[in-house]
């Protein structure tokens, strides 16, 4: 069972995102705004 790490990034006003699965890691970066207004809020898909 892999678990999701969300680190805000003050910079540029982005969310990094890390799915973790078994060692294996799938970055992801978001806006803010994106995750926010998101219909699937709450939910990533990898």
């Amino acid at each position: 069972m892999g678990h999701i790490t969300i680190d805000i990034i003050e910079d540029n006003d982005m969310w990094e995102i890390r799915f973790i699965d078994e060692g294996r890691e799938y970055p992801m970066i978001k806006e803010k705004s994106y995750l926010k207004d998101s219909k699937e809020q709450g939910h990533l898909s990898v």
